[in-house]
C-alpha cells in the first residue's frame, strides 16, 4: 500500500499539478508560434508595399505595355517619314491634319503623344533614370509636332522642314531607347503574334 506523505501519496505526481504545468507549457508554445506567425504575416504585406513604392514592375505588366503602346508608336514610323514629302508637294491640310491639337479630333501623330507618357510611365516603371530620358526625347517629339502644327498653319516651308527633321530625330531616338521593333514578340516563348494570347488584347 502506498504511503501518504503530507497528503500525498508518495510515487505519484498530483493530477491538479500535472494538468496546471501541461497548461503552462501549451501556453508558452501556443504564444511564440502566434509571435512567429504575426512577424511573418507582417513581412508578407510590407515586402509587396515596398515593392510598390519602389515603382517594382512585373514582366508580364511590362510586355503588356510593349504590345500596346509599343506597337502603337512602331506604326506611326511611316506617317513620320511621310511628314517631308507632305511639306515639298505643299500639302498643308493633309499635313495640318496629322498634327491637329484639336481636342475633339486630335492629329494621328499628336494623339501618340498619349501612348508615350503611358510608355514611359509603364514600362519604365521600375527606373525613374530611364523615364527621365524617355521624357526628354518625348519633349523633344511633343516640339516638334508643335512647330509643325504651326508651320502648316502659316504654310511656312523653312520651318516646317526644319521642326520633321527634328520630328525624326526625337522618334528615332524614342525607338532606339525603348528598343522597339516591328514584330514585338517574335523572339518571346509562349506569346502567339494576333492570337488569343496577344499582349495588345
Amino acid at each position: 500500500m502506498a504511503r501518504m506523505d503530507g497528503g500525498f501519496v508518495s510515487g505519484i505526481v498530483p493530477t491538479r499539478a500535472a494538468r496546471a504545468e501541461r497548461s503552462m507549457v501549451c501556453m508558452s508554445v501556443s504564444r511564440r508560434d502566434m509571435l512567429k506567425f504575426a512577424i511573418g504575416a507582417a513581412a508578407a504585406v510590407v515586402a509587396p508595399m515596398e515593392a510598390l513604392a519602389d515603382g517594382a514592375t512585373s514582366p508580364a505588366t511590362k510586355y503588356r505595355v510593349r504590345g500596346i503602346y509599343g506597337y502603337k508608336i512602331m506604326g506611326a514610323g511611316d506617317t513620320v517619314n511621310s511628314i517631308p514629302g507632305l511639306i515639298d508637294s505643299g500639302s498643308w491640310v493633309e499635313l495640318g491634319n496629322l498634327v491637329s491639337s484639336a481636342k475633339k479630333s486630335p492629329g494621328k501623330l499628336y494623339d501618340l503623344e498619349g501612348a508615350l507618357q503611358l510608355f514611359k510611365t509603364g514600362y519604365f516603371a521600375d527606373s525613374r533614370p530611364k523615364q527621365r530620358v524617355m521624357g526628354n526625347y518625348q519633349s523633344d517629339y511633343n516640339d516638334a509636332i508643335a512647330a509643325l502644327e504651326s508651320a502648316a498653319k502659316k504654310q511656312d516651308k523653312n520651318k516646317a522642314s526644319r521642326a520633321a527633321a527634328e520630328l525624326k530625330t526625337a522618334y528615332n531616338n524614342i525607338i532606339t531607347f525603348a528598343e522597339l521593333s516591328p514584330n514585338e514578340f517574335q523572339n518571346t516563348e509562349g506569346q502567339a503574334w494576333s492570337s488569343d494570347y496577344d499582349y495588345r488584347r
